[in-house]
């Protein structure tokens, strides 16, 4: 039971999520720096359709923060494990 235990610790502890960010219109938004407040992780960048990944995270709460070009940094509240994690922005 220990070594089942230590492995679901273990998994927990290496999470990744992913998401889209996109417009209201539903366009992506590409190369959109996405950083998790106050953790050391190096940012995520999203591609060509607006796609981002981050990880390993531990399940809890955490807010990211999606550094839009010509607008104000957009903090984003998110709870691990949840249904998606796609941010729509003006």
């Amino acid at each position: 039971l220990g070594m089942m235990r230590d492995r679901a610790i273990e998994i927990a502890a290496s999470l990744r999520i992913g998401g889209r960010l996109t417009n209201r219109e539903g366009r992506p938004l590409a190369g959109v720096p996405i950083t998790i407040e106050g953790r050391a992780l190096a940012p995520a960048h999203t591609d060509g359709e607006g796609r981002f990944s981050l990880g390993p995270l531990q399940p809890g709460q955490l807010t990211l923060r999606v550094a839009l070009p010509d607008a104000e940094d957009r903090l984003v509240p998110l709870t691990i494990p949840s249904e998606h994690y796609d941010i729509v922005v003006d």
